[in-house]
């Protein structure tokens, strides 16, 4: 069972209570302050207190008794998902052999400075979860997948949100966690819901394949891999990068922020369908990665070893190979 062999799945158990932290020990008084909202449209849940270290600030431009931050963090997580899954074919996470009894995607706004363990995000700005995980005192049978933001994040401004969607959508495909790839591409994106196109801001691509130098530098990188190569590398080899007109376009196109501005802003996203391969391939690629590598299960230690880099970089290789035809490199 393909499903058993990359994952030995253990769900994530956490009531609002725990992923908000200290209400066991909070007097009752502080518990009566201490309450939990919840936004919903369709599968798409965000999940805010008002009070105490996780509270989100209480601007609503709008006047839709919203936090504007909470509500700009569900229409942009709509939007990309909207724009990378029923737009652009990227896997849908919601039928990946890991998520798929997954039936709501909850947005948490927590504390960036409180620790993880805390329900908070640990300096991060964003952290998705890469296994179902229970959010609110629900069925037992009630999964969500979904990732927490912090409390200072506003979407109008910053796509931390549409990155972490992606990161989901990566941890449906493959079970690969280096952090060049898993970052690199979560960087790269953000540029789906910005104005400006990334190609016209990065370095360019010079060779292929890399040498062993720049391999090996490669591998050390986190977000500067989005610059120093996923970006390059699939301008290269999709540079047009129109989205397509779809029906799925025109849920995203009306979609706007709580201060009136757009979410979506261009109709140019080079390489999206590069990277979109790349992550198709890397599905494949893991699978034998496992078997030559000895794994029993994939562990959260393996997923990310140093020996995972040759078999994404081979993968990354045969969707060159593929584009070649039509390259120049």
């Amino acid at each position: 069972n393909k499903m058993l062999q990359k994952y030995n799945i253990q769900f994530i158990i956490a009531t609002a209570l725990l992923l908000y932290c200290a209400a066991g020990s909070a007097t009752e008084e502080e518990k009566s302050a201490f309450q939990l909202q919840l936004y919903q449209a369709g599968k798409f849940r965000v999940i805010y207190t008002a009070h105490g270290k996780h509270a989100v600030p209480r601007e609503d431009k709008n006047k839709n008794n919203v936090p504007d931050q909470a509500e700009n963090a569900l229409i942009q997580t709509q939007a990309a998902y909207y724009l990378f899954v029923e737009t652009l074919g990227f896997p849908d996470p919601f039928q990946s052999i890991f998520f798929h009894h997954a039936k709501f995607l909850d947005i948490i706004i927590a504390s960036q400075e409180a620790t993880v363990e805390a329900g908070g995000l640990g300096g991060r700005k964003g952290l998705a979860f890469a296994r179902p995980f229970h959010t609110l005192k629900e069925p037992d049978d009630t999964f969500s997948i979904g990732f927490r933001i912090s409390s200072s994040v506003d979407a109008a401004s910053d796509q931390t949100a549409a990155r972490e969607l992606f990161h989901l959508i990566q941890y449906g495909v493959t079970v690969f966690k280096n952090k060049w790839f898993t970052e690199g591409t979560a960087l790269w994106a953000e540029y789906g819901l910005r104005k400006e196109a990334p190609d016209e801001s990065v370095p360019k691509l010079t060779n292929w394949p890399l040498s062993d130098e720049q391999a090996a530098a490669l591998f050390t990188m986190n977000d500067q891999a989005a610059k120093n190569f996923w970006t390059p590398l699939a301008a290269k080899m999709n540079n047009k990068g129109v989205i397509p007109f779809t029906p799925a376009l025109y849920k995203i196109m009306p979609l706007l922020y709580a201060d009136g501005k757009s979410v979506f802003r261009s109709m140019r996203f080079p390489g999206w369908m590069f990277i979109r391969d790349v992550l198709l391939e890397l599905g494949r690629t893991d699978d034998i990665a496992r078997q030559e590598l000895g794994y029993e299960e994939w562990t959260k230690e393996n997923q990310s070893s140093p020996q995972n880099n040759k078999y994404i970089l081979e993968g990354i290789n045969t969707v060159v190979t593929r584009y070649k035809a039509a390259l120049r490199l």
